[in-house]
């Protein structure tokens, strides 16, 4: 799969879309459409079905449907003035000294703390979680109520509009030779649940006007519906980069058409882990002038080199204990993506453990893959190789890396935080090795050209060892918080 070809692609169906038809009910559709575009064009490249709603029975959704928790936010204590929303997706939360630790609130958390802001974290995926991070609201279920009930809607009362413009789109994917479809349901449905959202979150932000809002992941339903809210009360809103971020993924590089007044589904501001990722972004988005970017570096690894996430000496010498009990002269982690585990697609890993007797691997699953433990444990047995799934996919990170000697992953962001630890990484896909270009420039990273390489680039990188990179730092995170909310935050009244 070539990452450059899919942000090529999208680039030109912008180019040949005029973006302002999808203004509807006054607000422009359009990056929804282009990021929908952009999950069915992976899905499609990787023949990866698309993802399940996250509930287990039909018992379930009714039982959130007639239970919800209405009353969660208005039930805690009214915040006081100059509160910092801190936004997580719900979806990597590890264990450490026996909590949950929200794995990018937490450390803006602290940062807000030390900065001298009080914030709190709305967790807009999973109503069972109990976070480290307090306080924590729970919008959950009416998330899930809203996507439900505009599925619904969509399905008996279809918009005639919104079906037109996805024909137009579908046309110009065909012209370009793509068999993809888009689905006039599904983007009938989120559009729909996006508005309904916006009305309800504008309302708790009108209730404790926060004074920003820091969103992990915005391109989701109820990310796009929190922007916009906070557009409309002039509350600035700034994504928290989460993962790959670079040139080639629509949610930040590549923008070719952008209204002179930004795109209201769009954050404000965007907090990059590096130089690079920041400027991609101001290229793209800030020429609008209601889009910006500040490098703000990494905030989990941040954390963990301030000492801010309890237990990170405890779990790196858990791991080191662990190390220590095998013989072996390498230690390689190895991260997984999801969708991406089967025989085909690890053909190239594990005849490279087959062929690495002096190797130990350390094979960690994507937080949200987990349940494919057994079925690719019993894969990598046949390689007869040394391998650790369960502590690998348990054990926190940077305990991990700060323990390997080398990183290997069909793309994972896993590369840029690697560099931080001084761990190389080599990259097996063409995919990732478009998306981490600048890290393969700069030596923190090697691609192999196919998969029979894949052992010898292994050898190579374990030989060659990593480029040393800038550290990121507790202070970094405290000056970037201070920045945006007390320099960037002032640029409201232009939105």
């Amino acid at each position: 799969m070539d990452a450059r070809f899919i942000s090529d692609l999208i680039e030109k169906i912008e180019a040949n879309t005029d973006i302002e038809d999808w203004r509807l009910s006054g607000v422009n559709m359009w990056p929804l459409v282009r990021i929908e575009l952009y999950q069915h064009l992976v899905r499609h490249q990787l023949n990866i079905n698309a993802a399940p709603v996250s509930v287990t029975s039909p018992t379930e959704i009714a039982a959130r449907l007639l239970c919800p928790t209405w009353g969660n936010w208005r039930r805690g204590p009214k915040p006081e003035g100059g509160n910092v929303w801190l936004i997580s997706d719900g979806l990597s939360s590890p264990t450490t000294a026996g909590m949950e630790l929200d794995r990018f609130c937490m450390p803006l958390a602290r940062a807000c703390e030390e900065t001298g802001y009080r914030s709190f974290v709305v967790d807009l995926n999973r109503p069972d979680n109990k976070r480290l991070t307090p306080p924590t609201r729970l919008w959950a279920d009416q998330v899930l109520i809203r996507k439900i009930t505009k599925l619904l809607q969509a399905s008996f009362f279809p918009d005639a509009g919104i079906r037109r413009l996805c024909g137009e789109v579908n046309a110009v994917l065909e012209s370009l030779g793509s068999d993809i479809v888009l689905s006039s349901f599904a983007l009938d449905s989120r559009i729909r649940a996006v508005l309904s959202l916006a009305k309800h979150f504008e309302n708790a932000l009108t209730l404790h006007r926060p004074k920003a809002v820091f969103i992990v992941s915005y391109y989701q339903v109820a990310g796009y519906a929190l922007n916009l809210a906070a557009r409309r009360l002039g509350i600035p809103t700034v994504d928290v980069q989460h993962g790959v971020a670079g040139a080639f993924h629509p949610a930040y590089g590549g923008w070719t058409q952008i209204p002179s007044g930004g795109f209201e589904l769009l954050p404000q501001g965007f907090w990059a882990w590096s130089n690079a990722d920041a400027r991609v972004i101001e290229d793209s988005l800030g020429r609008s002038g209601a889009h910006w970017a500040v490098s703000g570096g990494h905030p989990v690894v941040s954390a963990w080199r301030a000492g801010w996430i309890p237990d990170s000496g405890a779990q790196t010498t858990r791991m080191s204990k662990l190390k220590g009990q095998q013989t072996t002269q390498h230690h390689i982690l190895v991260t997984l993506q999801p969708g991406l585990s089967s025989p085909e697609e690890l053909g190239g890993l594990l005849a490279a453990m087959r062929k690495l007797k002096d190797c130990f691997w350390w094979i960690r699953l994507h937080p949200t893959a987990t349940g494919e433990l057994p079925s690719i444990a019993t894969m990598l047995d046949s390689t007869e190789a040394a391998f650790n799934i369960g502590d690998a996919t348990e054990c926190p990170l940077y305990a991990m890396l700060s323990n390997v000697d080398l990183h290997v992953t069909h793309s994972s962001s896993t590369v840029i935080e690697a560099a931080q630890f001084n761990v190389p990484s080599v990259i097996w896909s063409g995919y990732g090795a478009d998306l981490f270009r600048d890290e393969i420039a700069a030596g923190y990273a090697a691609a192999t050209g196919s998969d029979e390489d894949l052992a010898v680039t292994i050898k190579k990188a374990l030989s060659r060892g990593s480029n040393s990179c800038h550290q990121a730092s507790g202070i970094q995170l405290q000056r970037t918080i201070q920045v945006i909310l007390e320099q960037y935050s002032d640029r409201r009244d232009r939105l």
